[in-house]
């Protein structure tokens, strides 16, 4: 039923139903617990935080959101806390919170670094890019846009359009 919940809350968010989505996270959380479950639990967690941020309450996404990291550090999934730090980032950044952003996105760099993990790479540096150049360093900005556009390129992914776009931008 967690786990119905959880997709549930998945589907919401892809369809940018956030409200829903928080709700069905919320539902998902209290029976992850009941069994124990702490990586639900903690991928849960990170639903709830990136939810709130969505809605603009920043200050519950980054309480939910550090729950979620301390689970994913005592079960060692490295890939989780980056996915977490990112949300975090982003969190900071929507608050104005520009370099506690920049720390948060640049730790998730470095676990999706060790973890080999290009495309994660890729989209941390876009999400970097878009606090640098709200700061006003569109230098920094452009720099790591084309390093996410050199590695979305490699993957031939089609996120590389959005980057190619905002640098055609600056």
């Amino acid at each position: 039923q967690a786990l119905s919940y959880q997709n549930l809350s998945w589907v919401a968010g892809r369809q940018l139903r956030n409200e829903q989505g928080l709700a069905y996270a919320q539902k998902a959380l209290p029976l992850f617990r009941s069994t124990s479950n702490t990586s639900g639990q903690a991928s849960t967690l990170n639903d709830i935080g990136w939810f709130h941020c969505m809605l603009g309450a920043h200050e519950e996404a980054l309480a939910a959101c550090r729950e979620a990291l301390t689970l994913f550090e005592k079960l060692g999934n490295s890939a989780a806390q980056a996915n977490t730090w990112d949300s975090i980032g982003y969190a900071y950044h929507s608050q104005g919170n520009h370099a506690e952003a920049i720390a948060s996105y640049e730790y998730a760099y470095e676990l999706l670094l060790e973890l080999g993990d290009l495309y994660g790479q890729a989209e941390i540096l876009d999400h970097l890019g878009d606090t640098y150049l709200e700061t006003g360093a569109a230098d920094a900005a452009r720099e790591v846009w084309e390093r996410a556009l050199s590695t979305m390129e490699e993957l031939r992914h089609a996120d590389a359009a959005q980057i190619r776009a905002k640098l055609r931008r600056l």
